[in-house]
């Protein structure tokens, strides 16, 4: 009770005491009255609790992913109760807030402070927004009376990936390719450009960046999720020895300082080429 209301309690006490009781007993009374007055103040309605907020605000899933959830540590406000404890219920809303359902329920303690929940696998064919928060309820022990408290609401964005990367061959330095995705409206990105250039985020087209070749992976990403492939880029082989020019029904072997490649003739009808040996 807060100090007026201490102040009644003695007033009115003492007036009963000194018309009604017998002398003994209006000492013992004042005595009570007495020690009631030490007592610290303290509101009997809900109690609040300080740092109570979700993190983080918004987050994004792509699907087949989940979402966690952290309320942050929280903290009795009753100065001088070291320990508590309070029911909590995760609510889970699918219009912004309009309509609630309850998806998990725990025990926050003084010991352990802080909530988090993680969300079932989500799922998507389009983009959807799901909002969460924490209501702290029930019995809250040591910290006196029942608490209803509603936590800041966090918003968890959920994405398809896109279609699979297609149109994906090998690219030697110096040429480049297009890759598609049946999914539109993304942008084109490359985890290492120094091996392999994006050359127009739109349109997907790359090229080889580094002479020595490699591989790189490229990302196509609409609405923050992505669908990746691995591109490999081939170094430019070492220039070709051997003669230019063979009379009709000759032959000639051609060499190369770069192993492991394969020959061919763009017009085997005139000169043909031994795939392996050159």
């Amino acid at each position: 009770m807060n100090s007026f209301l201490r102040a009644q309690f003695k007033y009115f006490s003492n007036i009963a005491i000194s018309k009604f009781a017998p002398s003994g007993l209006s000492l013992l009374c004042s005595v009570v009255a007495f020690l009631a007055l030490l007592l610290p103040a303290r509101s009997m309605g809900a109690i609040g609790f300080s740092g109570a907020t979700l993190s983080p605000a918004t987050q994004l899933v792509c699907s087949g992913g989940s979402a966690t959830i952290t309320l942050n540590p929280t903290t009795c406000s009753l100065p001088g109760v070291l320990d508590w404890s309070a029911n909590y219920v995760v609510d889970s809303s699918n219009d912004a807030g309009v309509t609630w359902a309850a998806v998990a329920t725990g025990t926050v303690t003084a010991a352990s402070p802080t909530v988090v929940y993680t969300t079932p696998v989500l799922t998507s064919t389009a983009c959807y927004t799901l909002t969460y928060r924490v209501r702290l309820t029930g019995i809250v022990q040591h910290c006196l009376g029942n608490v209803t408290f509603n936590s800041t609401n966090v918003s968890v964005n959920v994405c398809p990936i896109p279609a699979a990367i297609a149109c994906n061959t090998p690219v030697c330095f110096g040429d480049s390719i297009t890759l598609c995705s049946a999914t539109l409206g993304g942008l084109w990105s490359s985890a290492t450009p120094g091996i392999m250039a994006v050359v127009n985020p739109i349109t997907g087209r790359i090229t080889p960046a580094s002479l020595t070749g490699g591989t790189a992976t490229i990302s196509y990403t609409v609405a923050g999720c992505s669908a990746t492939t691995i591109v490999t880029a081939y170094p430019t082989p070492a220039a070709i020895a051997g003669a230019t020019n063979v009379c009709q029904g000759s032959s000639t072997l051609f060499t190369n300082a770069t192993l492991g490649g394969t020959w061919s003739s763009n017009n085997p009808t005139i000169a043909s080429v031994d795939a392996a040996t050159g």
